[in-house]
């Protein structure tokens, strides 16, 4: 239940009354309040586009960059998918007296997304960047096991590869590399090299599971005798 005071300055951030919400936030003994929707003050300003409002509620209360409504959207998840660029950037480079206070980059809106996620699936490429330079986990799927990465890529977005996990490479690849740039007059002989490793690591892999095969195939056949022994067991002890 909202106190008087807290109605009041909602109703300011909605009036799009800035200078007078920045007034009455002095007036506020708790920033950490939320509506019936679950949204914050934070989510609020954030939605009238009052910047200097926003900047100030985050240098008292940054954890509300990530606090969830109902819907499980942060304030983080909404300027992402809705391309607020500044807001985007004044949650993650938050400096608060010269302290950095870091932003949680996988809270989980609707479906399991991340706000990388929703950044990718609008387009939204300056603030994609800005979320894997922050620290975003390129690997995270959502509900539906996909990653920010494949959702660019089915929708075409031409950024797509900067999202792409890192792959490490084997040491053999890096002893390739090496190779090519000591001696890049045998280029030929090193590729047709790592084609050979890559055929081996197939056919090794391909190895594998055929005998795990077999060794399930063999363990369904000992558990299907043995039952059929407690079958007879049974059945000589009944007559």
């Amino acid at each position: 239940m909202l106190s008087g005071p807290q109605k009041q300055f909602i109703t300011l951030i909605q009036a799009q009354r800035e200078d007078e919400a920045l007034v009455a936030l002095d007036k506020l003994d708790c920033l950490d309040f939320q509506d019936l929707q679950g949204n914050n003050i934070l989510h609020h300003a954030q939605n009238q586009d009052l910047f200097n409002l926003a900047k100030e509620i985050v240098s008292r209360q940054p954890n509300l960059r990530t606090q969830a409504n109902q819907q499980k959207r942060s304030p983080l998840h909404d300027a992402a998918e809705q391309n607020k660029i500044d807001f985007v950037r004044l949650y993650l480079h938050l400096y608060i007296e010269n302290h950095h206070f870091p932003c949680e980059l996988e809270g989980r809106a609707e479906k399991e997304r991340t706000p990388l996620h929703l950044a990718a699936i609008k387009g939204h490429e300056k603030v994609a960047m800005l979320l894997k330079e922050a620290g975003a986990n390129l690997e995270a799927k959502d509900i539906g096991n996909y990653s920010s990465f494949d959702y660019a890529y089915v929708m075409g977005h031409q950024f797509a590869t900067l999202l792409q996990p890192p792959k490490v490479p084997s040491l053999f690849t890096l002893a390739a590399i090496q190779a090519f740039k000591a001696h890049p007059d045998l280029s030929t002989a090193i590729a047709e090299c790592v084609f050979q490793q890559a055929q081996t690591t197939v056919l090794f892999h391909q190895q594998n599971q055929e005998e795990t095969a077999k060794k399930t195939k063999s363990v369904e056949q000992s558990r299907s005798k043995f039952f059929d022994l407690v079958e007879t067991f049974k059945s000589l002890r009944l007559s």
